[in-house]
């Protein structure tokens, strides 16, 4: 990965989570962080190396640890991203994109609101 991470449409950008009760683990192995999201089949994008993922089953933003993966301005990045996951934002099959046919409505919008954003 080059280090460029897809930022969240605004409505998913900040705010609560689905739950409000989601939690995050970093890790040092970045090879930890691809087999745990591909175990759990949520890794999108090209095929090559996960570096972050949210896993709805387990309501769980994996990241990599300070130091372990890109500057702090990419993991920051790559935090706002996947959080906005927990916020309902979903991808398009490719990994790229919104996908608004299957992305949730965030807490306390209603679904058709985002038809406007």
């Amino acid at each position: 990965m080059d280090g460029r991470v897809e930022p969240p449409p605004d409505v998913y950008a900040r705010g609560p989570t689905q739950t409000g009760r989601t939690t995050e683990m970093r890790f040092e192995d970045l090879g930890r962080i691809d087999r745990l999201c591909r175990t759990w089949r949520v890794a999108a994008g090209d095929g090559g190396q996960v570096i972050g993922c949210y896993i709805p089953a387990l309501d769980l933003v994996v990241l990599p640890a300070s130091g372990a993966w890109g500057d702090s301005a990419q993991l920051q990045a790559l935090q706002s991203h996947e959080w906005a996951h927990a916020r309902g934002w979903r991808h398009q099959e490719d990994g790229r994109g919104t996908d608004w046919r299957i992305s949730l409505a965030p807490r306390g919008e209603r679904q058709v609101e985002l038809a406007t954003r």
